[in-house]
């Protein structure tokens, strides 16, 4: 599976910006998960450096700033941190759980969907100054949708796939086979089609240099269907 850098992802975006707009259609929506910047390789190296400089224990958890964050960062962390905008290091730096042995970033309350809104923005002005874009000016409105989503009545696929995840996790445990998480795969195809597999939980953990074990934000492919 391949890892998208921001550059990537601002120019995926940016394409169908243009696509779109050549159609006239100049409007849209782009869903961002709250754990994007995990997935992208610069920015995830990047929290889980800042991760362990907070649990080092180096810091003062009431006074540290984003200079004495910055200055304890590796060359290649440090350049990819220099690169942001002043508001999102504040909240890399600050928007941390309340766990003092193991403080995590919370990444739900860092501007990921502004960051990505400013780099397209970047980017299309680029090639409107090239001649490779005409249409009107970027004009993106973020939201943060966090309970929200969970608010709404469950569509036939939401019912569908927690009755296949539900009775799945059942044979699991009928069978003895625990340690393991469901995973429900081909699911935009029809449900007879839906293939189920296990994921040991062991796959989604690494370690730290500290020793402490914690789950990493890796994307899985399930290879076959759960045999039992």
């Amino acid at each position: 599976m391949k890892r998208h850098s921001l550059k990537d992802l601002t120019d995926m975006i940016s394409d169908v910006v243009c696509a779109r707009s050549r159609k006239n259609c100049n409007f849209g929506m782009v869903l961002l998960p709250d754990s994007l910047l995990t997935a992208v390789p610069q920015t995830r190296d990047l929290i889980f450096e800042i991760e362990d400089i907070l649990c080092s224990g180096n810091l003062s958890r009431d006074s540290y700033s984003v200079v004495d964050i910055q200055s304890r960062l590796k060359r290649w962390s440090g350049t990819v941190f220099a690169t942001l905008p002043p508001e999102l290091q504040e909240e890399l730096c600050f928007n941390v759980t309340s766990d003092t042995l193991h403080p995590k970033i919370d990444l739900a309350n860092v501007s990921t969907e502004w960051l990505i809104s400013t780099l397209v923005t970047v980017e299309l002005d680029r090639r409107r100054r090239l001649g490779l874009f005409d249409g009107p000016s970027f004009d993106a409105c973020a939201h943060a949708l966090a309970y929200q989503a969970r608010s709404c009545m469950p569509t036939n696929f939401d019912c569908d796939l927690a009755y296949t995840l539900g009775l799945s996790a059942a044979v699991l445990v009928d069978a003895r086979k625990t340690g393991l998480l469901v995973h429900a795969s081909n699911l935009e195809n029809s449900v007879s089609d839906w293939r189920v597999s296990g994921i040991p939980f062991a796959s989604l953990m690494n370690t730290k240099e500290d020793d402490c074990e914690v789950f990493g934000a890796f994307g899985l492919q399930p290879s076959g269907p759960l045999t039992l």
